[in-house]
């Protein structure tokens, strides 16, 4: 993907992000889904995890599907902008084993950073999460590994994740 095409995306998505961090501050799982004439679906679409200050946010458009872990800065845009670390983000969904995926943490607007994932480097991973979120039926753990001494995780509340992540995953055109 060019420069150029980054850019739009980032420009497109900008007014989803927004609407995002609002939507996180709700109790429950919520999904948005609007027209989009690039994508094989003809949608692009937006999960969101319930969170004020870290929510897991799954988007897809025509370019494919990528998730991260929103983390709220402390500090201004000026003090870390250049932050970038490899991390590992781990996703566990009641019983199951937990899934990990190698990420990047790294200053996402002026108030979050986030460690994203592709899920072309991870297709199989990324459904399989995706069908455990949605089958989710008492708890959902994510964590961050940053190094030895550096991890924590957290609790996602379970409350509408079926139900969204069903019309998130049918907007997307993943199978179920």
């Amino acid at each position: 993907m060019s420069i150029k095409q980054k850019i739009m995306k980032a420009v497109l998505f900008s007014g989803l992000i927004a609407s995002s961090i609002s939507m996180a501050n709700a109790r429950t799982w919520s999904v948005e889904i609007e027209d989009d004439l690039f994508s094989e679906t003809g949608k692009k679409a937006m999960l969101v995890s319930p969170g004020n200050f870290r929510p897991l946010i799954f988007t897809c458009d025509s370019s494919g599907i990528e998730f991260a872990l929103l983390e709220k800065s402390q500090k201004t845009k000026d003090e870390s902008s250049s932050i970038s670390a490899p991390v590992i983000l781990v996703l566990k969904v009641d019983d199951e084993a937990p899934i990990r995926f190698s990420a990047n943490l790294r200053r996402r607007n002026e108030h979050y950073y986030h460690a994203s994932v592709l899920g072309k480097d991870y297709p199989e991973e990324t459904v399989t999460a995706l069908k455990q979120i949605q089958a989710a039926k008492s708890k959902i753990l994510i964590g961050i590994m940053l190094g030895n001494d550096n991890n924590y995780s957290e609790a996602i509340g379970v409350s509408g994740s079926t139900a969204t992540t069903t019309a998130f995953m049918k907007a997307c055109g993943i199978k179920q």
